[in-house]
């Protein structure tokens, strides 16, 4: 489920209103580093639709804090504003070219308005040449590769017996 294009990723999720709000939150947050040296912390998901967070999805919140609980506990549930600048100007279209002949496979879920699987496709697409597969997990969202361990298991399956075939 990848993001392939932070900037449009994060526009879209947050949609016009939201996005302006984590820039200029983002802004602030850089102006405070340089005058102080003080790092913001953003939520990784919020608590309630509408509240500022790196990831605008508050029912990521239940997903992660039970992984948390049961196979992640390290993890702590926010992000520096600098890495969502960050996330923002990540993009992998200048590099998908050079996967030319290098057997790629993308995997995306076929309802995920997390991390917008048709920007996915769009860089599938990109790749150029033959040996490259795209997967969608069918009635699926971004947070059923999180949840769902049947699938999880089943798309790994699939995904090691391409790459043994490919490779």
């Amino acid at each position: 489920m990848p993001t392939v294009d932070g900037y449009e990723n994060m526009r879209l999720a947050h949609g016009t209103l939201g996005f302006r709000r984590l820039r200029v939150a983002l802004t602030e947050a850089r102006r405070k580093l340089a005058t102080t040296g003080e790092h913001t912390y953003l939520p990784h998901q919020p608590e309630y639709e509408g509240e500022l967070a790196t990831w605008p999805f508050p029912q990521s919140r239940v997903t992660f804090a039970r992984l948390k609980a049961t196979t992640a506990p390290a993890y702590e549930g926010f992000a520096t504003a600098a890495s969502t600048e960050v996330l923002l100007a990540y993009s992998v279209m200048p590099y998908v070219a050079r996967l030319i002949a290098t057997p790629t496979m993308m995997v995306v879920a076929e309802g995920d308005d997390h991390t917008h699987w048709d920007l996915a496709v769009k860089a599938y697409d990109a790749i150029p040449g033959e040996r490259k597969h795209l997967h969608v997990v069918p009635r699926s969202t971004h947070l059923t590769m999180y949840e769902d361990d049947e699938t999880v298991a089943r798309t790994a399956e699939m995904v090691s017996g391409w790459f043994a075939d490919q490779l």
